[in-house]
């Protein structure tokens, strides 16, 4: 009967050993994974992004862009400080595989001549991606064009024209979307 008695401790203690072991581990991953792949919201990084880039170009810190999530540009003015028909997005920089990518929507005006800024960014892929945004302000539309070229980014157009309803703005942004 002794015997018994010390059996049951012993298994007491291996059961208590376990779960103490896997609460260890369910604390240590989130950790270990935050420091080996950091990741931060689409929105919270370009909007932190656009309000502290007030001219010139800066990169986000790598994100998680969210299956069919949706960024639009009225988001990003609530949090930045701009004027929502003062951003635009562009996602050819985007490599995704067959039928995985990020769709920019950009619409800059209405048929009877009123003005619609509906420009959004669409994540189409059905996991998440790891992204980065490059993001060029600049104080308007024709400075905006020339660091876009001067960045290398050749093929970006900018949707404003010369004597646009853009140049009223005191900053017009560019969200060009890349992988992580």
């Amino acid at each position: 009967m002794i015997n018994s008695k010390g059996q049951a401790f012993s298994v007491f203690e291996l059961l208590i050993a376990a779960i103490v072991a896997v609460t260890i581990l369910f604390v240590l991953l989130p950790i270990i994974g935050g420091i080996i792949m950091p990741s931060g919201k689409a929105l919270d990084e370009i909007s932190k992004t656009i309000t502290s880039n007030s001219n010139g170009l800066q990169t986000t810190q790598a994100f998680t862009f969210e299956p069919r999530e949706t960024i639009r540009a009225s988001m990003l003015a609530s949090k930045g400080g701009i004027d929502e028909c003062a951003i635009f997005f562009d996602t050819s920089k985007f490599e995704g595989g067959s039928g995985n990518k990020l769709v920019a929507q950009v619409n800059m005006d209405t048929p009877d001549g009123g003005m619609s800024c509906t420009s959004k960014v669409i994540n189409q892929i059905n996991s998440p991606v790891r992204a980065k945004a490059t993001i060029i302000c600049a104080v308007s539309p024709a400075e905006l064009g020339a660091m876009i070229k001067d960045a290398q980014f050749n093929e970006i157009e900018v949707p404003w024209g010369e004597d646009s309803f853009a140049n009223d703005y005191s900053k017009v942004c560019v969200v060009i979307l890349r992988n992580a």
